[in-house]
């Protein structure tokens, strides 16, 4: 994976959920679960690909389930194969990926590059 320096979500200063929404289309679905999406998503502004997981955690006795999605950014479909095969911890080793992070409290909700 390449420093993705000409893509429209690297360049954007504050990125909000619906930035990440208007701007990817799915183009290949790996995983659908309940709580746990993996698919291929494609950028309309700049044709940057990316890995994308959904992941989503069942507070049973409160609801607001906490959530979080990553994107990695790659440069081909063939790219994809160390992904799959990561689970949603080993994700955390690619880099650089981008995060939304929805956890319980609405006040540390962020979405943010790891570089």
């Amino acid at each position: 994976m390449s420093i993705p320096a000409q893509i429209h979500l690297w360049q954007a200063e504050k990125l909000t959920m619906g930035d990440l929404l208007g701007a990817l289309t799915v183009v290949e679905s790996f995983l659908d679960e309940p709580n746990q999406t993996r698919d291929l998503r494609k950028c309309k502004f700049c044709g940057q690909l990316y890995f994308h997981e959904f992941l989503d955690w069942i507070d049973w006795e409160k609801g607001d389930d906490p959530q979080c999605q990553t994107f990695i950014p790659i440069d081909s479909k063939e790219e994809i194969g160390p992904l799959i095969r990561s689970d949603e911890f080993g994700l955390q080793a690619f880099a650089p990926r981008l995060l939304a992070d929805y956890p319980k409290e609405p006040a540390r909700h962020r979405i943010h590059w790891v570089r």
